[in-house]
């Protein structure tokens, strides 16, 4: 019996031994399944969290959306990593920017704007570059005929200005007419094939009023001042181009301010200033060549075939010789010892006055007369 006891009480052991570790692992299990209790309500918190922020943020409720497995090819393991690595590349872009769409749009049609913008000006560029090449086109055509006519002009106004020689003027560079330079080349009767460069004063000077009457005769004008023009030039050549003047006096006014005794003496009218008193300036007024105007009140029909000739020989090139200018210019002994009459005389004077200020007119009632200030008003 005793060994029977003994054995029973070895498996009453052992069953309690047992039901010890059963009790244990009981506890064990219990300890894993409340903590995976508060892991599943940690989860479904964090669920309802984000559900939340996305209905709020988004609008869209994730209950209502069906997700299916976007590659059934790999395992749950492998989905986990990409996963992983998607979170990390998330991370990497930073913050979130809610006002990104709003900037986008802006963005977007500052760009259109701007795109709008550019369009234009590259049409505008092309409207201004077909602009700028008709424009060089048309000037290129005026200055080359323009050029043209001004050279024949000056090789005859040369000729006849210094009574022989020849001279030519040519661009430096015919490809570009508009932005080549011009070259004078000159030879006075006698002498040898010169740049204007290695001239004399009164050479270049006669030179130089040939060039300006012969652009003078592309394109006349009813006045011309020309200002101590002759200052350089002696007295055979200042009587050369007072020649050349009278040819163009038919046609044009010339106003000339000189000191040069010869051009004074051709002049028809001659108005100074002068200061016999300290202080006190004086205008003089002189009037010449009565006797011609005398004759040309009493036949104005001449001045009008003098004048059509001269207009037609400057658009000809031709001029009169010196011979002729003299018969066409200065009358007769007999014309001009004869008397004009008082009406004509006054009708001539006050056509001459007209041309001038009334302070000078007044100073014009005779043939020479010489004004003075008052002395009440020294500001006149």
């Amino acid at each position: 019996l005793r060994e029977q006891q003994a054995e029973v009480m070895e498996q009453v052991d052992a069953a309690e031994a047992e039901l010890k570790s059963v009790r244990s692992m009981r506890e064990e299990v219990g300890q894993q399944r409340h903590e995976l209790e508060i892991k599943l309500t940690t989860l479904a918190s964090e669920a309802n969290s984000v559900a939340e922020r996305v209905r709020d943020e988004y609008g869209l409720d994730i209950a209502t959306i069906a997700v299916n497995r976007p590659d059934d090819t790999i395992t749950d393991e492998q989905a986990r990593v990409h996963l992983s690595e998607q979170k990390e590349k998330l991370k990497s872009f930073g913050a979130v920017n809610l006002l990104a769409l709003e900037e986008y749009e802006e963005a977007s049609e500052r760009e259109k704007f701007l795109r709008e913008q550019l369009e234009d000006l590259r049409t505008a560029k092309d409207d201004l570059k077909s602009t700028i090449n008709k424009i060089n086109h048309t000037a290129r055509v005026l200055f080359t005929e323009t050029f043209e006519k001004a050279r024949a002009n000056f090789k005859k106004l040369f000729i006849e200005l210094f009574s022989g020689g020849e001279a030519d003027i040519r661009l430096v560079d015919p490809d570009d007419p508009l932005e080549s330079a011009i070259d004078i080349f000159a030879r006075p009767r006698g002498k040898k094939v010169l740049s204007i460069t290695m001239m004399s004063g009164g050479e270049r000077a006669l030179t130089a009023i040939a060039l300006l009457f012969s652009l003078y005769l592309v394109k006349p004008s009813p006045f011309c001042i020309l200002d101590e023009i002759d200052a350089p030039l002696d007295d055979a050549n200042c009587r050369r181009f007072l020649r050349i003047l009278r040819t163009f006096s038919a046609q044009t006014q010339f106003i000339i301010i000189t000191h040069n005794k010869i051009t004074m003496e051709a002049a028809d009218n001659l108005y100074g200033v002068t200061m016999e008193q300290p202080g006190i300036s004086q205008l003089v007024a002189v009037r010449f060549n009565q006797a011609e105007e005398d004759e040309l009140d009493r036949d104005p029909s001449r001045l009008l075939d003098e004048t059509s000739a001269m207009a037609a020989g400057s658009d000809n090139g031709d001029h009169p010789s010196e011979s002729e200018q003299s018969s066409a210019e200065e009358p007769s002994e007999e014309d001009a010892t004869e008397p004009a009459s008082e009406a004509a005389a006054d009708d001539d004077i006050d056509e001459r006055h007209s041309l001038v200020p009334d302070s000078v007119a007044e100073r014009m009632n005779s043939d020479v007369g010489v004004g003075r200030e008052s002395d009440d008003d020294p500001s006149q």
